[in-house]
């Protein structure tokens, strides 16, 4: 009924070029994404205009699928790929077809604080760590 409604208001030229703006649209691409001290490449098809985010939070629900080990999560702000610059980037608007996943850099103040409060253990109780130091195994070097 809406294709006879479509053919009735416009050309038969105007419905190809809509279906060919739909087709365009929903470019699909194979991409081969690494990821870091794991076994092999993901394959993954992916939308043209996907925005980058988007890639990744899809390599990760594959990732995590066959079970492969690292065990990497699922939050796809903690990653970045490899030569891609926006984060909201469509992923084939460079033309590259090949991708690292890598881990971000996450600083965590909470551990310095704990080897800080493990400081201060070891200098509260500093005749355990003498005594420790004192009954260490040393081997003399000649």
């Amino acid at each position: 009924m809406l294709l006879l409604q479509k053919v009735r208001k416009g050309s038969g030229k105007e419905l190809i070029s809509e279906r060919l703006k739909k087709k365009k649209r929903n470019n699909k691409i194979l991409i081969t994404v690494t990821v870091l001290r794991s076994a092999g490449p993901i394959r993954l098809m992916v939308n043209e205009d996907d925005p980058v985010s988007r890639v990744i939070s899809a390599i990760l629900k594959s990732y995590a699928g066959e079970g492969r080990l690292p065990v990497l999560g699922f939050n796809s702000a903690h990653f970045f790929l490899c030569c891609r610059g926006d984060f909201q980037e469509a992923i084939g608007s460079r033309g590259g077809r090949n991708f690292v996943l890598c881990k971000k850099e996450i600083h965590q103040p909470w551990v310095i604080k704990e080897d800080r409060v493990e400081m201060m253990a070891d200098k509260v109780a500093g005749w355990k760590a003498w005594l420790r130091k004192s009954f260490s195994f040393k081997v003399v070097s000649h």
